[in-house]
Parts: structure tokens; C-alpha cells; sequence
């Protein structure tokens, strides 16, 4: 199947967000933003919920830093029902 490039570029940010070491004021805006792409995701249809799911086990496979895993598998865990 082909890469789905808009998934994983939504990841990429998602987990850039999650992951950065920042100042507490500005962490504090990357979570409000964080909840507010969650909520989002959480309205999307199945498939688009299954195809960033996808998208998230794929980069899984492709990267050994734990922290990107971690930041992986908590958006997978944010997109079930």
C-alpha cells in the first residue's frame, strides 16, 4: 500500500509538538494546541481515523527513538473509539 503522505506529515507535527523541550509558557500553548488537533481527531471519520493510525505504526517501524514511539502510540491510543 502507499505511503500516505498527508497522514504522516500530520504526525511528524503532532509528535515535533509533543516531544520538544521548551519553556513552560510555551508548553503550555503546544498543549492547549495538542488537545484541540485530539479533539479534532476524535471527530474524524473511521477510515481517516484508520489511515493516521496507519500512518503512526509505520513511522513505529521505521524509527528505534523511544520518545517518537512513545509520542506514536499515545496517537493511536487518542484515535480509538
Amino acid at each position: 500500500m502507499p505511503k500516505d503522505h498527508l497522514a504522516s506529515a500530520f504526525l511528524a507535527a503532532l509528535t515535533y509538538l509533543e516531544s520538544r523541550e521548551v519553556p513552560d509558557d510555551i508548553a503550555d500553548d503546544d498543549v492547549r494546541t495538542l488537545e484541540t488537533v485530539i479533539y479534532h481527531m476524535r471527530q474524524c471519520d473511521q477510515a481517516e481515523r484508520d489511515r493516521i493510525s496507519s500512518a503512526a505504526r509505520d513511522a513505529m517501524l521505521e524509527t528505534s527513538n523511544p520518545r517518537l514511539i512513545e509520542s506514536l502510540e499515545s496517537i493511536i491510543e487518542n484515535l480509538e473509539p
